[in-house]
């Protein structure tokens, strides 16, 4: 019962990352864990679809600038 539950848990994820190799490994590990995913490289952008936008997760860069 427990592996068909992890299974079926599918979330929504924005993720916050300047370093584009970073971020793009990031995304491609999430998406291939059947995750939903949003990549941004700065903070404006991510806010903007953050507001209009649910997300059940979001990972973020600590050191991004700005």
């Amino acid at each position: 019962m427990k592996e068909t539950l992890k299974k079926n848990l599918k979330f929504n994820i924005l993720v916050v990352e300047d370093d584009i190799s970073a971020g793009k490994v990031i995304e491609f590990e999430l998406k291939s864990s059947g995750h939903s995913c949003r990549r941004f490289t700065n903070a404006e952008d991510a806010l903007l679809y953050f507001s209009q936008h649910p997300v059940d997760l979001a990972l973020l860069d600590y050191t991004l600038p700005g």
